[in-house]
């Protein structure tokens, strides 16, 4: 290969790479900070004329559907809240994003706040609820080690842990959804770092097995924009980057 073809394909792989950390411009585009000016919801009584047109639809899921509550309720011992008798009262709420998961597996929600929610990973079972706990956490340190930000990664408002606070401005921070992926940019550029979450759900071509796996890969790109050294942590678990000075 020549010098020439060489330095082609080395272009070519660096250009895949900025494409698989770049934002993508497609998808759901929110600050953290965003509000839904619409008050919706879909909990709603039918009338009695659009429960007679579809009456026939009901009979037959409930042929189906009554056996599996049945079998539910011998196997587990208690009440059931399956299929359509959960769906009696359902908690849906406007600020769900893309969620952790494949196909065929069960989710584990977002929000695009960076919040943990809406857990679904039995067939017809939903837990409509944050765990507050489950949250990322950074802490930046300059070059003499000393800390100068240390704040949750999500703007949610949480009921308990009060003492877990958050400092970043979500007017300053973006998400981006589009499944499997989606992207959250915090800009602390007050602090001298920019940090790029790209959350990654299996979604695998010809590969079902691995595709249906209730999983996500988070990947972080960290930039240092200020002429000073930074020692970036990044914990659920607990990760330590070093950011030499750009």
């Amino acid at each position: 290969m020549s010098s020439s073809q060489s330095k082609a394909a080395d272009m070519i792989v660096e250009d895949d790479k900025k494409d698989e950390i770049s934002v993508s411009n497609y998808g759901l585009k929110v600050r953290l900070n965003h509000t839904y000016p619409e008050d919706r919801s879909q909990d709603f009584m039918p009338s009695l004329r659009q429960i007679w047109t579809i009456l026939p639809l009901i009979l037959r899921y409930c042929k189906f559907e009554v056996p599996l509550v049945l079998h539910y309720i011998q196997t587990y011992r208690k009440v059931c809240r399956y299929g359509l008798f959960k769906n009696l009262k359902i908690e849906t709420n406007i600020w769900y994003s893309v969620p952790i998961g494949g196909i065929g597996c069960g989710t584990i929600g977002r929000g695009y706040r960076g919040e943990f929610c809406r857990f679904q990973l039995k067939p017809g079972l939903y837990e409509y609820n944050t765990v507050d706990a489950n949250q990322f956490i950074v802490t930046i340190k300059d070059g003499h080690h000393e800390t100068i930000f240390h704040s949750l990664l999500s703007t949610f408002p949480k009921k308990s842990l009060k003492s877990w606070e958050s400092f970043i401005d979500g007017s300053e921070c973006f998400y981006t959804g589009l499944y499997p992926r989606s992207w959250t940019e915090y800009d602390l550029s007050k602090y001298g770092v920019m940090i790029t979450c790209r959350q990654i759900s299996p979604v695998i071509p010809n590969n079902y097995k691995d595709t249906s796996l209730p999983c996500a890969v988070f990947v972080w790109d960290i930039k240092n924009i200020c002429d000073e050294d930074r020692t970036l942590h990044v914990a659920q678990k607990r990760l330590l980057l070093v950011i030499q000075k750009a």
